[in-house]
């Protein structure tokens, strides 16, 4: 019996904990630490705040480039840090989306689980809640590129282009009921 009871409670603490970095390989969402796991925060109105797009679990040992979009929904303003200031490429904006298709200088070295790759400030205005996407640049592959020029498919965290990797000011539990795969179901542990 008192086996039992230990079991019960050991499976109810590893289902309520929260896992920081995404374990699949080739992941790529946005966080609010350089850890990769903050993806929900509470900012007062016009209070500023950090996102940092990290690739996590990399299979290749250095980034040399990405192509991705970087959308939101909310009210903010922005100004845009590339982590590694040493690029070229394409970096555009439309009304929502920051589009990156950019190669580094030097190639990024892989240390560790997390390579952060951009910085984004934000200056939060009147509307409160702000919902961050990671979606592919354009008709292409999120994909990301060594210094060969091989190319690896990414992941989006959230497991869906549709459903948010990090949300300021809102309900971070929430999941789509409609296709809902099982990425979207992980993230909702993560």
């Amino acid at each position: 019996m008192r086996f039992l009871a230990m079991l019960i409670a050991c499976v109810a603490c590893a289902v309520s904990a929260r896992a920081t970095v995404d374990p699949d390989a080739d992941q790529i969402g946005v966080y609010f630490d350089l850890n990769a796991d903050e993806t929900c925060l509470e900012v007062d109105p016009f209070g500023q705040f950090s996102v940092y797009l990290i690739v996590t679990n990399p299979s290749a040992t250095e980034i040399a480039g990405i192509n991705v979009a970087l959308c939101l929904e909310g009210g903010v303003l922005q100004a845009r840090h590339f982590w590694y200031e040493d690029w070229v490429g394409i970096d555009s904006y439309s009304e929502s989306c920051h589009y990156m298709s950019v190669g580094f200088m030097e190639p990024i070295p892989v240390v560790g689980s997390n390579v952060p790759l951009v910085r984004v400030d934000y200056l939060l205005l009147s509307e409160p809640e702000v919902k961050f996407y990671v979606q592919p640049y354009g008709d292409g592959p999120l994909e990301y590129f060594d210094a060969s020029s091989n190319s690896y498919p990414l992941g989006i965290s959230s497991g869906d282009s549709d459903l948010p990797v990090a949300i300021v000011n809102g309900d971070c539990d929430v999941v789509s009921a409609t296709g809902m795969t099982f990425d979207a179901v992980k993230s909702l542990y993560r």
